[in-house]
Order: C-alpha cells, then sequence, then structure tokens
C-alpha cells in the first residue's frame, strides 16, 4: 500500500486491492474486519489522512481541497468525515495548528 500508493486512486476497490494481492474481496474484507477491525473503507481512508497530514505538513500551497484529492478522496465532504473521524479535528484546523 505505501509503495505503489494504492489509496491515491479515488476509485479502488475491494476487488482491485484483493486481485493485487491474489486473494478475493472476501477473504480480503475477512481479513481487515477479524485482524484490524476495520473495513475496506476505512482501511483505504487510514492511508489517505496520513498522506493528507503529509501533504499539509510539506506543501503549504496545495488547497485543503487538492489535498483530499491528491490524497485519494473523491469528494471534499469524504475528505472532512475521515480527517475529522480519525484525528479529531478538520483539516483546516489541523493545518492552522500544525503550521
Amino acid at each position: 500500500m505505501k509503495r505503489e500508493k494504492l489509496y491515491t486512486d479515488p476509485f479502488l476497490k475491494v476487488a482491485d486491492l484483493a486481485e493485487k494481492l491474489d486473494s478475493t474481496p472476501h477473504d480480503l474484507s475477512r481479513l481487515l474486519n477479524e485482524n484490524l477491525g476495520q473495513n475496506f473503507t476505512e482501511f483505504i481512508n487510514a492511508y489517505r489522512v496520513e498522506e493528507a497530514k503529509t501533504l499539509m505538513l510539506t506543501n503549504q500551497h496545495y488547497t485543503i481541497e487538492a489535498i483530499g484529492n491528491l490524497s485519494g478522496f473523491n469528494s471534499k465532504s469524504a475528505f472532512y468525515k475521515a480527517f475529522k473521524s480519525q484525528i479529531g479535528t478538520t483539516p483546516a484546523k489541523f493545518r492552522r495548528l500544525a503550521g
């Protein structure tokens, strides 16, 4: 995931990742649920939020919306919801506090 940054594809599906891993979507979903306590979307969004945090700290010239898009989110609302759920604050506030 980290090396190829598959999570930056906003259209990434569980079947796509399962194929890359030579697995089935069902087996991959079960693995994520049983071992990480996450569904596929939560798993992918965790990587996307980490990417967004990195981009915010290293690329001050990108807008928050651009960072969400570059991180793999396909909408501003999905980005804000996932970010706030994982980090506890909005992307804009995180950037202000971190900057």
